[in-house]
Formats: structure tokens, C-alpha cells, sequence
């Protein structure tokens, strides 16, 4: 037996709009998405009084043409004889099989072991503090002016990390780490690294717009429609910045030159699938920016008790109307720099290292920019 339904992130557009309660499903739960021809059912809607209102004018723009069907009662075809195997779930394997309170047998510690051994890198602590720059700018611009140098004990296999000397430290900078599998791999591999406090300054697009764009966004809490995260914490709909570091930021970027503004972001996996429906569920959710990796690295912080601050950079409206992505004099590089110098400043608990730590911290910290 089969019933209409609606997918969540449509039901939340209705609701929110017109005050409605559909009640709406997750992908998991709709079993039969259906194309049809909606013309007839305009023509129908404008013959019956009780239907020519907003809401199912509104349903049908947000559905397009298809429509969503969930089975009420199921009956599971007949295994056949000799086959023990049980019925196929319609459930993802993403949703399936996460014991979040687990350790991985897979560890990060012992694939930058292997790295080094394999490279015969050096077991060179990374800076305290670390930068993510999904666009490659900040390191382009660096190394093109002489201002940063590649760590050559950087033992992930994936990716390059430059150093750059700011007047209160050095800080690690690794450049295109793009997307919530990325960014969380280099996450770990940074924070087992000696890495203390990650940054994250990623472009995004504008949502609900809070000025002219370009302008940075403090990223308090993140809607979970990527499936990394999903690895880390078990689903709901926000990843979040820890608390005890969000109240270090108060007021923290009013000297800064480019406004700092504090909101929500939707982190997406599929930047070319911003469709006209999920941006509206992204409005209806109150979500300023979209950006690829933040709920993922907020779920990967809050399982890890790691310290990351993710800043959304908005620089674009989704290439709509052209003269799109500028981020201003040398891509932005200064004004996130003096972003990130913010950060570290007020980002002040005293480190104490656990006692898997206490050897790494020993470590000799990679020399500075001058030094070379």
C-alpha cells in the first residue's frame, strides 16, 4: 500500500511559509519518487474552490514534477529456496552500522607512522595553530611574495602544509582541502600532528543575506546535509561550535577591516545540487551561507573534543548574475590572516597535554619562515 508524502526539507518550506504541519520524511524514508505531467492537476486545482489557495500552488513549485511516495505496508518478496540471506534494506548504509562510541581500527596515528617510515620524514611537530584554505589562496599568495615555506615533515599523503610567520606565531596553512571527507581527513591527521586549534576559512555562497558580499560569517552552528559527519555523531539536524569556544569570541573582530558577522551555514556535498527547493528549506531554516565542510569538521570536533572554529567567507550569490567570487585586494589574503590572528589571540585556554599527547609535545616545532 502506498501513501503521498513530502520530503522533510519541503514540508519545513510549507510549514514555515503558511504556518501548515505537514509532516514530512527523510531520503531514508521515501520509497518511490514518481515524474509526472502537472498540468492537468493546475487545470484540476483551478475548477475546485477548496484547492485554488497558496499552499498546493506552492507544493506543486516546490515538487516540480515529481512526486514522493512512501510504502504504509510493506510485503517483502519470498526468499527463494536455499537462500538464508534476509530482505534488502531500503535504508543507506550511511545511516546503518555506526557505533559512534567505537575507536576505528583504522588510526590516525598509525598512518602518519607508516607515512614517515615509508617517506623518511622527520617526526616534526606542526604550529600550534592551523589554518584550512579550501581555495588554495592564502598559500598561493604567500609563496608567490616569499611569505611562506612548505614543512617537508608533513607526513600526510594527501596534501601539502605551508608555514607563515604572523607577528604572535607561526601559524600551518594547508591549501585546498576541499569538501567535509577532506577536510576532516587533514583535521585528524593535523590534530594527531600536534596541532592545537584549526581554523577553517572556506568561500561560501550567500543563503539569507546579512550585507554585501565579500563578508565573513562566524559559523555557530551548521545543517547536516553531508555524510561525513554522520561517522562522528549520530543524526540530527546542526552541527554546532563548541560552547566554551564560541564564548571566547565575543566581540572579538570589531577592529577588523572586513565585517564578521555570527550565523548558520548548510554544509552541502553537492555544490551543483543548490536546487530552488533546498535553498528555500536553507531560507525556511534560517541559514545565512552554503558552504562544503563545516557540520562535517564540527561533528568530527565535538566526538574528538577537538578545538575548531569554522568562519564562512561570502564571497558569491552562485555565479547568477556574473561579477561573482571576488574576495578583493590579494584574494582576501591579508583580511583572513588578521581573521585568523583574531582567533588565536582570544583562543587563550592553557594547553594540557593527555598522555598519549605528552611525547608529541616534546617535539621540536618546524623552524620559521625566517630561519630559511
Amino acid at each position: 500500500m502506498l501513501a503521498w508524502t513530502l520530503p522533510d526539507t519541503i514540508a519545513r518550506v510549507l510549514n514555515t511559509e503558511f504556518n501548515t504541519t505537514f509532516r514530512g520524511r527523510t531520503g531514508a524514508e521515501i520509497d518511490l519518487q514518481v515524474t509526472v505531467d502537472r498540468e492537468r492537476q493546475r487545470q484540476a486545482i483551478t475548477c475546485h474552490r477548496s484547492q485554488n489557495n497558496p499552499v498546493p500552488l506552492r507544493r506543486l513549485e516546490l515538487t516540480n514534477a515529481t512526486e514522493y511516495l512512501r510504502y504504509l505496508r510493506r510485503v517483502d518478496p519470498p526468499i527463494p529456496s536455499g537462500d538464508t540471506s534476509p530482505p534488502s534494506s531500503t535504508t543507506p548504509p550511511l545511516l546503518q552500522a555506526k557505533a559512534h562510541h567505537e575507536a576505528s581500527v583504522f588510526q590516525v596515528e598509525n598512518l602518519l607512522r607508516e607515512a614517515r617510515r615509508q617517506r623518511h620524514l622527520p617526526n616534526i611537530a606542526v604550529p600550534e595553530v592551523c589554518v584550512l584554505d579550501p581555495d588554495g589562496d592564502i598559500v598561493r599568495h604567500l609563496a608567490s611574495t616569499g611569505r611562506a615555506v612548505r614543512n617537508h615533515g608533513w607526513a600526510c599523503y594527501h596534501s601539502e602544509l605551508w608555514v607563515t610567520d604572523r607577528a604572535a606565531r607561526t601559524i600551518g596553512i594547508v591549501p585546498c582541502a576541499v569538501g567535509a571527507p577532506y577536510a576532516v581527513l587533514v583535521a585528524e591527521e593535523l590534530h594527531a600532528s600536534g596541532c592545537a586549534l584549526l581554523v577553517s576559512v572556506t568561500s561560501a555562497g550567500r543563503i539569507l543575506p546579512l550585507g554585501d558580499p565579500p563578508y565573513f560569517v562566524l559559523i555557530e552552528r551548521a545543517w547536516r546535509d553531508e555524510g561525513t559527519g554522520l561517522h562522528y555523531l549520530p543524526p540530527t539536524e546542526w552541527s554546532v561550535l563548541r560552547a566554551e569556544l564560541a564564548s571566547l569570541l565575543d566581540h572579538a573582530f570589531d577592529g577588523l577591516s572586513e565585517p564578521v558577522f555570527s550565523g548558520a551555514s548548510w554544509t552541502t556535498d553537492a555544490p551543483f545540487r543548490e536546487t530552488p527547493t533546498a535553498i528555500a528549506a536553507a531560507e525556511a531554516a534560517g541559514i545565512h551561507a552554503v558552504e562544503m565542510e563545516a557540520a562535517a569538521l564540527y561533528a568530527y570536533a565535538t566526538a574528538r573534543q577537538r578545538d575548531v572554529i569554522c568562519v564562512a567567507h561570502v564571497t558569491n550569490t552562485m555565479a547568477i548574475h556574473g561579477d561573482d567570487f571576488d574576495k578583493g585586494a590579494d584574494n582576501g589574503t591579508q583580511r583572513i590572516l588578521d581573521l585568523v590572528d583574531t582567533i588565536a589571540q582570544h583562543w587563550s585556554r592553557p594547553r594540557r597535554a593527555t598522555p598519549g599527547e605528552a611525547e608529541l609535545w616534546s617535539l621540536p616545532s618546524f623552524p620559521s619562515v625566517h630561519q630559511h
